[in-house]
């Protein structure tokens, strides 16, 4: 058959050729640019998994992407995308109804990006002939669809090694990389290129970066999988591949719980339904499942369950809530259960996050004096003390209670204070959201907010508004120095996150016991105790300067990092081999909030501060970190 040239951008930015011949849709990737993205068909099991197997081709080496512990999120992944918006390159999915669903939506906003951009990304799939499943819609209504045939790859006669690789790929819940699906299918490296080779000329995998199943792998009969999957699960280490592989075992049902409420606490409803889903009913938590029912539009399934359960008033004030702003919920009774949320946590920032709820309602049933009542409650150590998205969303809500009172003034301060606290993208956006209808912002600053939120809506009402708002939506698509999507809120998601940005070694406080990574630095007696005693310090006094002599280990560090807080955890310290090493940490914890920090815990003066600016040392780190051995001139002795 003769072969078509590749489409072009120009006539359509996505292509779908489609094939009663499913399994020889393989061959189109004899079709693609030279550098294009090619996805491997398959496997994609979990929410997540083709768009990040999509982001780690897109920055390759140069910028590896690594989920922390609470796994995949749209957020993070949006993050690593959102430069390839910009992009003149091609991707191609040689079976596009095997992508799954949430990247399928993902992918979909970043090709709508494109266009509002106006950058020359495209797409080529391949599809089957036939009624194409509900996921693909968004990308179909974008696309130009052909039908067309392709040569079918030529079966071979498979032996016991070419039967235990593929056995081990079909098992894997992801493309995997050789090394690791080595490993799995219990071959040696001889045997495993030899077997692999096969495979892929039989169209049954695709070998890249990673080592996925082929478009003809769906011809295969089906096998029993047990024991692969006992094997794959040794080399998973994502948490989303783990937990697909564990429920294919039926023993994933308390990490299907933990991971979902990390997903509802980063706001990512839908994904945290997912996850439930995947946990047995009778593990299941009840009330995180109603508010991710709730908040994906499952209405009438969170009242049951709100109704049938009990639990902590603040998780059933949080699910009356939405329901109440959905319309499933009278006001009288979602009041009711944030009014006990409020007196539950009388005094502490739960009192904070019931008040702000309650206060919402208030806002949108017109009752704005008896909302800046309730607000106005809320005494300023309370408001500290509450988590930085509640903080946010209090001062944001203040703000708006003021201005519908005629104090134009007092709003704008807290529209300010509000802007500079926002602790993740989709908080920011929502701040900058309000601030823009309020006529407080310009198109321009929205149009950054959105593209860092990767929000579609928010980003065409910015360019509806000014055009020239463009211009600030590529620079933020762009951007390559983005800060992490979500505050770590666990210590260990804190510690894998110092240990990849640069740091050699990271220790923290848990309940009065030390964490520290690498796991192997726990045989290091001296090290750990001496880490463990400049944590308590640090953490009695938050001013106090550790004295960096360090003791003999094999982590050698020229500097040593102390910071007071790192999300919800902290004190930390980080070592690092050379100062500029820390730069990377810095800038993604946002050094800006970590100087103030250190100002306000008096570990390092105003007039340091400005001479180390001042220096902006052959290191090219401007950022204050101690050298071993060394004091500052203004440093108190400390005894050792």
């Amino acid at each position: 058959m003769p072969r078509a040239a590749a489409p072009s951008a120009q006539i359509a930015r996505v292509v779908v050729l489609r094939s009663h011949q499913a399994f020889a849709l393989g061959a189109l990737t004899e079709r693609c640019d030279k550098h294009a993205l090619i996805l491997p068909a398959g496997p994609y099991a979990f929410p997540y998994a083709a768009a990040f197997e999509l982001a780690r081709l897109f920055h390759g080496n140069e910028s590896p992407v690594n989920p922390d512990a609470a796994g995949l999120s749209r957020a993070a992944l949006a993050a690593a995308l959102r430069a390839l918006a910009l992009a003149d390159r091609q991707i191609v999915a040689p079976r596009l109804e095997w992508l799954d669903a949430s990247s399928l939506e993902l992918i979909a906003d970043v090709f709508e990006f494109a266009e509002l951009a106006g950058s020359r990304l495209c797409l080529l799939a391949g599809l089957p002939s036939g009624q194409p499943a509900a996921k693909l819609a968004r990308l179909l209504e974008q696309a130009q669809c052909a039908d067309e045939e392709f040569d079918a790859h030529k079966p071979r006669a498979l032996n016991t090694h070419d039967s235990a690789l593929l056995n081990a790929l079909r098992a894997a819940p992801m493309p995997l990389e050789p090394e690791k699906l080595m490993r799995a299918s219990g071959l040696r490296a001889r045997e495993f290129q030899a077997a692999l080779r096969k495979l892929c000329a039989a169209g049954y995998a695709d070998a890249g970066p990673r080592v996925g199943l082929g478009a003809a792998s769906e011809v295969l009969p089906p096998a029993e999988l047990t024991r692969w999957r006992e094997a794959v699960l040794e080399v998973c280490d994502l948490p989303d591949a783990r937990l697909s592989v564990l429920c294919e075992l039926g023993l994933g049902g308390a990490e299907a719980n933990e991971l979902a409420r990390r997903a509802l606490a980063a706001h990512e409803p839908a994904l945290a339904l997912a996850r439930f889903a995947q946990a047995p009913s009778r593990l299941r938590d009840a009330l995180g499942n109603a508010r991710a029912l709730a908040e994906c539009g499952h209405t009438q399934s969170a009242l049951a369950i709100l109704q049938a359960e009990g639990g902590p008033a603040l998780e059933r004030a949080r699910v009356a809530f939405v329901l109440a702003v959905r319309g499933a919920l009278s006001l009288t009774d979602a009041e009711r259960e944030l009014r006990a949320a409020e007196r539950e946590g009388r005094g502490g920032p739960h009192e904070v996050e019931a008040a702000t709820l309650r206060a919402t309602l208030l806002m949108r049933a017109n009752r704005h004096a008896a909302a800046l009542k309730l607000l106005r409650r809320i005494t300023a150590p309370q408001a500290q003390s509450a988590p930085p998205d509640i903080r946010v969303i209090y001062l944001l809500l203040l703000a708006q209670a003021w201005r519908r009172a005629g104090r134009e003034d007092k709003s704008r301060v807290l529209f300010a204070q509000a802007q500079d606290l926002s602790p993740s993208a989709e908080i920011a956006l929502r701040v900058e959201l309000q601030a823009f209808l309020c006529g407080y912002a310009s198109a321009a600053r929205l149009a950054q907010a959105a593209a860092r939120a990767f929000d579609l809506e928010a980003a065409r009402l910015a360019l509806k508004k000014s055009p020239a708002a463009r211009k600030a939506l590529r620079h933020a698509l762009g951007e390559t120095d983005a800060r992490v999507a979500a505050v770590p809120a666990a210590p260990q998601d804190a510690l894998e996150l110092c240990l990849r940005h640069g740091a050699t070694l990271a220790a923290t406080l848990l309940q009065g016991e030390l964490r520290v990574l690498p796991a192997h630095a726990q045989a290091q007696a001296g090290l750990c105790a001496w880490l463990e005693a400049q944590l308590v310090r640090a953490a009695k006094s938050p001013g106090v300067l550790l004295p960096l002599s360090l003791p003999a280990s094999e982590f050698k560090a020229d500097s040593v990092l102390l910071l007071p807080t790192l999300g919800d955890c902290g004190p930390l310290i980080a070592l690092f081999a050379k100062p500029a090493n820390a730069a990377p940490l810095l800038e993604c914890v946002n050094a800006r909030e970590v100087v103030r920090q250190w100002l306000n815990a008096g570990a390092i003066s105003a007039q340091d501060l400005q001479t180390l600016l001042e220096a902006n040392t052959g290191e090219n780190t401007p950022w204050p970190t101690s050298k071993p051995n060394s004091r500052r001139s203004n440093e108190p002795s400390t005894s050792h």
